[in-house]
């Protein structure tokens, strides 16, 4: 059996993956993020309001989410029976021939969460995707404060992305999942996500120098894009 992480200091230490090649600044600071963001947002606070929940989808099947999403969806069911938000919205994609949505919607159904109180975010076959199709419905509904429901390590990229959208969003992840349970293979997790990170910082940075160099103004929106081409964090494999 994994052995669980003991405490949230277990979860912000990032030394494991930074050998001494790796201890420079520019590398160090997402490391430090990615961990840090993960501690805060396990750190379920059940007094924080918003407008709603988007729940990030994982892989699916027939008739299940896979463990690690059943996680994500268990903790917006908290959320919304601590009247934290009066809705839960849904992203996902296909895992093969499986709607990540419509499995995510019957689960929350059989939970006890009414129909009315479940909207759809789509597209959301990435996290770029995902908080794009969350901008629209904030427009389109009035919305201005968001719960993202996702992993703990993912929460650094979720956050970095929102503030570049100009979202109003705070992370919240459950305490424990399967994955964050497992070290080896949370490990692999905070990796990957460092590489997404570090990519798309340093591909927005690149852009932006290049615009300033020839006097145009750097287009975030456009350089964000290449979010959907990072490595894919977003669906797991986990039964």
């Amino acid at each position: 059996m994994p052995r669980p992480l003991r405490s949230s200091d277990d979860q912000i230490r990032w030394t494991w993956m930074a050998p001494s090649v790796l201890k420079g600044w520019p590398l160090r600071w997402p490391l430090q993020s990615i961990c840090r963001a993960q501690a805060a947002a396990q750190q379920s606070d059940f007094r924080i309001r918003a407008d709603a929940a988007l729940v990030l989808g994982a892989s699916v099947f027939p008739h299940r989410p896979c463990q690690e999403l059943q996680a994500r969806l268990d903790h917006a069911l908290q959320l919304w029976r601590h009247q934290c938000v009066p809705v839960v919205m849904v992203s996902g994609g296909g895992s093969g021939l499986q709607d990540e949505m419509m499995v995510m919607t019957r689960y929350l159904l059989s939970c006890g969460l009414p129909g009315r109180c479940i909207l759809p975010c789509a597209p959301g076959d990435n996290t770029f995707q995902s908080l794009c199709s969350l901008a629209d419905l904030q427009a389109r509904y009035a919305m201005r404060r968001f719960l993202v429901v996702s992993s703990g390590y993912h929460a650094a990229r979720i956050t970095w992305i929102a503030r570049y959208l100009n979202l109003d969003v705070r992370v919240s992840s459950p305490s424990s999942s399967p994955e964050t349970l497992n070290q080896a293979t949370l490990r692999r997790q905070q990796l990957r996500e460092f590489i997404a990170l570090l990519a798309i910082q340093l591909n927005v940075a690149v852009r932006s120098g290049i615009a300033r160099a020839v006097g145009r103004r750097p287009a975030v929106a456009e350089d964000l894009m290449d979010l959907a081409r990072a490595p894919a964090t977003d669906r797991q494999t986990m039964g």
